[in-house]
């Protein structure tokens, strides 16, 4: 888990290792990002969640339907919520 991570970023192998292990790499990164949404309200800032914005669309493909899925399960108030982040 914490391999894939470098300190801006994600770590420069990420791509080979999304290529050889996609399942894996959907599984940890994908709770990863799945744990910064459900504590976001705590937070001003979701790193890894900006790291993919920010990364190719290849990881970004393979993490989209976990994403997706996530973000399903917000809370229904989430838009009306006062919310300065």
């Amino acid at each position: 888990t914490y391999a894939t991570m470098e300190l801006n970023g994600f770590a420069p192998f990420i791509d080979d290792l999304a290529r050889s292990c996609p399942e894996a790499v959907k599984e940890v990164i994908g709770s990863e990002i799945g744990a910064e949404l459900r504590l976001g309200h705590e937070y001003g800032h979701l790193p890894i969640l900006n790291d993919l914005i920010f990364y190719g669309n290849e990881l970004q493909t393979l993490l989209a339907p976990r994403l997706a899925a996530d973000l399903a399960s917000w809370p229904a108030g989430f838009l009306d919520a006062d919310n300065s982040r």
